[in-house]
């Protein structure tokens, strides 16, 4: 165990989570929050937490179905991308993140740890997060609806712009994982949701260009009509 394991660990104990030493995770229930070592320097360690969420009833439906094998529902490295999606921006000025050229949407966030680094201020930053960005992630995909609601109303919150525009289009696409793609049309299926038709067309529509989303968006597609 690092010593940024143990001083993350009341916080993550206090909130009901488990540290597995083996794989550095904080973990409750399904969902998780990894505090590997990213990258190794000689006098120093690099981490960027990642957050995932494995919902069992999802990943066991997706998993029956031929040719289709995931092992988790989401996932989202702390990042600034992520706090905007829930409207959160005063991480923009953290001193642990990078923007480079690209903009702050695609920034990276990160901890560099040595010895003698005083732990405070990564701490404090990382406990602010969670608090106002991370646990309302989990939160919102705790239950298949939620699943459905987070990621589908996005999906069709889109303007025919961005299916138009070849870069605005594969910018979208990039934004949603394929786990999340295809746990998205399984829990508007479990929902029933009036709208899964156009869920599923819209998705299909999105990853056009893309074989390796629509291979598995249409296996599942055939899965579901099949077992209706």
């Amino acid at each position: 165990m690092e010593k940024i394991h143990l001083a993350l660990l009341e916080f993550y104990s206090k909130n009901g989570y488990a540290f597995n030493k083996s794989t550095y995770t904080f973990k409750k229930n399904q969902n998780e929050v990894s505090w590997t070592i990213r990258s190794k320097y000689p006098q120093s360690n690099l981490f960027r937490p990642l957050l995932v969420i494995r919902n069992q009833e999802i990943i066991q439906f997706l998993n029956s179905v031929e040719g289709i094998n995931v092992n988790m529902t989401s996932k989202h490295g702390q990042s600034i991308k992520l706090a905007h999606d829930f409207e959160v921006y005063e991480f923009d000025k953290s001193p642990f993140v990078y923007s480079g050229n690209y903009g702050i949407e695609s920034s990276i966030y990160s901890y560099e740890v040595e010895e003698s680094t005083d732990l405070t201020p990564i701490v404090e930053d990382h406990i602010s997060f969670m608090e106002k960005v991370g646990f309302k992630y989990f939160e919102a995909l705790i239950t298949v609806k939620g699943i459905n609601e987070y990621f589908n109303d996005r999906l069709l919150e889109l303007s025919d712009e961005v299916f138009e525009d070849a870069t605005k289009k594969e910018e979208t696409g990039d934004s949603f994982q394929k786990e999340e793609v295809l746990s998205a049309i399984v829990s508007a299926h479990v929902e029933k949701d009036e709208r899964l038709n156009e869920i599923i067309e819209r998705y299909k529509k999105l990853y056009s260009d893309n074989n390796w989303y629509l291979q598995d968006i249409e296996k599942l597609v055939e899965f579901l009509n099949k077992n209706q």
